[in-house]
Formats: C-alpha cells, sequence, structure tokens
C-alpha cells in the first residue's frame, strides 16, 4: 500500500490543501474562510500527533527520505479529515 503526498510540501501545507479543495465554504469573506481552515488544519495537527513533523517535507519515500511510514500513515488519515467528513471508514488502521 503506497500513501501518495506531494513530496515537495509539507504536512501543514499537505493538510491545508486537502482542506482548501474539499471543505465547503459558507457565505463569508474569503479570508474569513481560509482562517477557518487553516484553524481545522491546526486542529487535526494536534489530534493526530503530528506537532513534531508539522513544518517538515513529506519527501519521497522510495528514496528513503522525508516522513517516516507511521508519520505518512497519519497524514493520510489527516488528509481525508480534512474534508470533516461525518464517517471516516480506516481499514488496519495505524
Amino acid at each position: 500500500q503506497t500513501d501518495l503526498h506531494n513530496e515537495a510540501c509539507t504536512v501543514r501545507e499537505s493538510l491545508l490543501f486537502s482542506a482548501r479543495l474539499r471543505l465547503k465554504t459558507r457565505h463569508a469573506s474569503s479570508k474569513e474562510i481560509d482562517e477557518a481552515k487553516e484553524r481545522w488544519c491546526e486542529q487535526l495537527i494536534e489530534w493526530l500527533g503530528l506537532e513534531e513533523y508539522a513544518d517538515i517535507l513529506v519527501g519521497n519515500e522510495s528514496a528513503g527520505e522525508g516522513l517516516p511510514k507511521h508519520v505518512r500513515k497519519r497524514l493520510t488519515v489527516g488528509v481525508e479529515w480534512a474534508s470533516n467528513c461525518s464517517v471516516l471508514f480506516a481499514d488496519e488502521p495505524t
């Protein structure tokens, strides 16, 4: 199983990218909406225990650089969770 992430992005950028694309927007200014999405991503980082890795590049797993495998798995969960889904099914979560 491979976790696909942009190797040139940090953990924080990966979560924020997902949130910006997938979260529904309400009637508010674009600045307010973006700030809310940034706060949501910071909350995800805390919940997933990714504070230590938040500003580290994802890197290329096959080249042995970047995030450790267990952190990539948590990032993958976070990218899906960034959509603020009601239910998240996980097979063999790590």
